[in-house]
């Protein structure tokens, strides 16, 4: 009896155990408190003044909050969140702070594990098995990132996740209802946005498109009807955003002598004729579960403002890996340990943040091995004499 397959399967499953252990480790450590006053205050503050009447992109305004929350730096937190996006941060700003930040990493949480249960339905996974999309979940650094710093990305994953449930049921309007979710953070998730319109008008889904304008008014509309101040968003965000140097676009700033707020816009650039012709090229068999993945690892990475923890989005693309079975490979599994070692090595934020680009190569390569594996027992189970 030949042992060697045994002794190669055990040593797979060992290193697999130990990459996600590792990985695991970490991200629960994130979820952990004491939690940085970083990304969470700024949306507390942002949605304590919008109750009450105040501008909430007002730098004046929002620096004398976080100052009395502990901040400590000379600027202010400016949430750069769309003004449809503060009927989400109004509930926890009813709160004292400290029991608002408890309050949403319970939400946020919760919206982390429907995520992984969603999206591993929405592949195909077997319900039995359903535990491996939670370790990809927990063994996906930038998620307790996210996580720790009080991030919004889980309600934009979450509101992913229903649209992909909602379409696969065909419930078209409700499908669209959560358009919304797409919205607050507009950057990341353009492409796709881009993709579903064009899905919506190729096959005549304009009850989708209805939902997305009836939420859209319903937010927009509500949040102005409460506080109209809200009409500073434009130039207030704008001002500080353009200051702000992330992603790839924000590390071409870094490199090139001068100020050249333009160069943060040049990923968009390669990322649109990207899409251009993957669209051309797809659409007449489009199927959200063969072309989500890539179009999402893009559309992130191709974002005009992108953090390292914005990429808790590509957790679809990821799924969709452990449900081809890829993580059998000791070569998947160990490319995605150090690829994350690789990412959260540099303390250049805009460096961290571009070469998290590179999960597009991984998950061409992973997709790749998933196929190899899938095919090779077909393979090897057909006659010699063929």
């Amino acid at each position: 009896m030949n042992t060697a397959p045994q002794t190669k399967d055990r040593a797979a499953l060992a290193l697999v155990l130990i990459c996600f252990a590792m990985l695991a480790a970490v991200t629960v450590r994130l979820f952990l408190p004491p939690y940085p006053l970083f990304d969470f205050s700024g949306y507390w503050s942002a949605g304590r003044l919008f109750l009450e009447g105040q501008d909430p992109y007002s730098s004046a305004s929002l620096l004398s909050l976080e100052h009395e929350l502990g901040w400590q730096h000379r600027g202010p937190l400016v949430m750069l969140c769309p003004p449809w996006s503060l009927p989400f941060l109004a509930p926890p700003a009813m709160f004292s702070y400290a029991h608002a930040r408890v309050l949403w990493m319970a939400v946020t949480l919760s919206l982390d594990a429907f995520s992984a249960a969603g999206l591993w339905h929405f592949f195909g996974g077997s319900r039995r098995q359903a535990w491996i999309a939670g370790a990809v979940f927990l063994a996906f650094v930038p998620l307790g990132s996210a996580e720790g710093l009080g991030q919004i990305t889980p309600l934009i994953l979450a509101a992913l996740t229903a649209f992909l449930l909602l379409t696969q049921a065909k419930r078209w309007f409700l499908a669209g209802l959560t358009l919304i979710g797409f919205g607050i953070k507009p950057q990341l998730l353009w492409l796709v946005a881009a993709a579903v319109l064009l899905w919506a008008l190729q096959e005549r889904r304009f009850r989708l498109i209805a939902g997305g304008a009836v939420s859209l008014a319903a937010f927009w509309g509500g949040a102005f009807a409460w506080n109209r101040s809200i009409a500073s968003y434009p130039g207030s965000a704008y001002s500080a955003a353009i200051e702000t140097n992330c992603g790839i676009g924000g590390l071409l700033r870094q490199l090139v002598p001068g100020t050249h707020p333009w160069l943060q816009y040049i990923p968009c650039v390669f990322g649109a004729a990207w899409f251009v012709w993957y669209w051309l090229r797809h659409r007449r068999g489009w199927d959200w579960r063969q072309h989500l993945p890539l179009l999402l690892l893009v559309s992130l990475a191709s974002a005009p403002y992108c953090w390292f923890h914005d990429f808790t989005l590509a957790l679809p693309a990821f799924v969709q890996l452990a449900v081809e079975r890829a993580q059998r490979s000791p070569l998947v599994i160990g490319s995605w340990f150090l690829l994350q070692v690789v990412i959260l090595t540099p303390d250049n934020k805009p460096l961290a943040s571009t070469l998290s680009a590179l999960w597009i190569v991984f998950w061409l390569f992973a997709r790749s091995e998933a196929r190899h594996a899938a095919l090779s027992p077909a393979r090897s189970a057909q006659p010699a004499a063929e």
